[in-house]
């Protein structure tokens, strides 16, 4: 199980979507902050994802946060939701690597912000101005995000601790580190578990993920099952993707969920809770 010395970090963000390795994550952090002495250093960021993310994701969070005693920053991008981004600004879908804006622009570039502004009053606590005085040492800031090494190969890959050289600078130093990068997904739910904390419905619909209620990641069966429970956000998602003439997915048009949903595709019968279906989560709100 992976520890770490807390102390050393003025700042402690916890990046969560509400979701099981989010909220695992939560309790890792708090527990260790708690050991620590250092429990008042953490605070929870929830980027906002408006219309994408399933409905009360965002009170889950803060329930999740309240049981600890852990005050959550809530943003969102001032310029509109995803879908607005989709069709008035990119015209076209997510997808893969650099073209997966859903995690620059909805998630990692809008904790930046809460980050600056947690900087900011730290410093003002500390010196009584924005910024130190100059030749102080940089605020040092922990973010911590459940990304998994189970979930995708790539993740796998992820170092555990490593310094955020892009989101750094002569004022922050951002180290970013992966408190359940070793856990299972069984270890994950065993924890649930045992600290019977709240966990978001979608899981005991058969959802394998807590990410956007469609996901270009998710597969076919994910993307029934969201939809069938979503039905109207469905329809808006198809309106969009029929406006833009860009496929929400490769060979995987929402169009196609939307008609097998009207031909009568009913979710399976007696699924586990969030086993029906997994995928790589953009995971974490970062």
């Amino acid at each position: 199980m992976l520890t770490r010395d807390l102390t050393e970090h003025a700042i402690i963000a916890v990046s969560t979507s509400a979701g099981k390795d989010s909220q695992v994550t939560l309790d890792r952090v708090c527990t260790l902050a708690r050991e620590q002495g250092v429990l008042d250093r953490v605070v929870a960021i929830h980027c906002d994802l408006g219309r994408s993310e399933w409905a009360g994701t965002k009170a889950l969070a803060q329930e999740q946060c309240d049981i600890y005693g852990v005050p959550m920053y809530v943003i969102s991008r001032a310029k509109g939701d995803l879908l607005h981004q989709v069709e008035h600004q990119r015209k076209k879908w997510m997808g893969p690597g650099s073209a997966r804006f859903c995690t620059s622009d909805h998630k990692r570039d809008q904790a930046s912000k809460v980050i600056t502004q947690l900087v900011t009053a730290h410093n003002m606590k500390l010196w009584g101005r924005a910024t130190a005085p100059k030749g102080t040492p940089p605020v040092k800031v922990l973010l911590c995000l459940g990304l998994r090494a189970q979930e995708s190969r790539e993740r796998a890959q992820e170092p555990v601790f490593k310094r955020d050289e892009r989101a750094s600078s002569g004022v922050r130093q951002i180290d970013r580190w992966l408190p359940i990068h070793d856990w299972t997904t069984e270890q994950v739910w065993g924890k649930i578990r045992e600290t019977a904390m709240p966990y978001h419905r979608a899981y005991d619909l058969g959802l394998g993920r807590l990410s956007c209620v469609f996901c270009f990641y998710a597969p076919e069966e994910a993307l029934l099952l969201a939809g069938y429970h979503n039905r109207p956000l469905l329809h808006e998602y198809v309106a969009v993707e029929t406006r833009i003439a860009h496929q929400f997915k490769h060979k995987e048009p929402l169009i196609k969920i939307q008609a097998k949903l009207e031909q009568g595709w009913m979710p399976p019968v007696g699924v586990a809770a969030g086993s029906a279906a997994t995928w790589m989560e953009c995971g974490g709100g970062y």
